[in-house]
């Protein structure tokens, strides 16, 4: 087989192919934004989306802490306000 021969724009443009050209490069630069921005705004809504729930969640808590206060002042036996006999006539 003979020896390849290589003329010097053949070494010049190897030699340049390893590395993008500017609008290679800008054109991957625009795609890394875009997904940036989409993976962002994702991000975003996701956590709106999660702590729609937070006002929900503090009347329930707010509720919960009444009904425990209640619980405190009521006797132990829950039937006791029931008895008939305890009660003044």
């Amino acid at each position: 087989m003979p020896p390849l021969e290589i003329s010097d724009s053949q070494v010049s443009n190897s030699a340049l192919r390893p590395h993008p050209d500017e609008a290679t490069l800008k054109a991957h630069y625009i795609l890394a934004l875009e997904r940036f921005i989409d993976e962002t705004t994702a991000i975003y809504h996701g956590e709106e989306r999660d702590l729609s729930w937070f006002p929900d969640m503090l009347a329930f808590a707010g509720r919960a802490r009444v009904i425990a206060q209640e619980l405190e002042t009521k006797p132990a036996d829950p039937f006791a306000q029931f008895d008939v006999e305890a009660q003044p006539v």
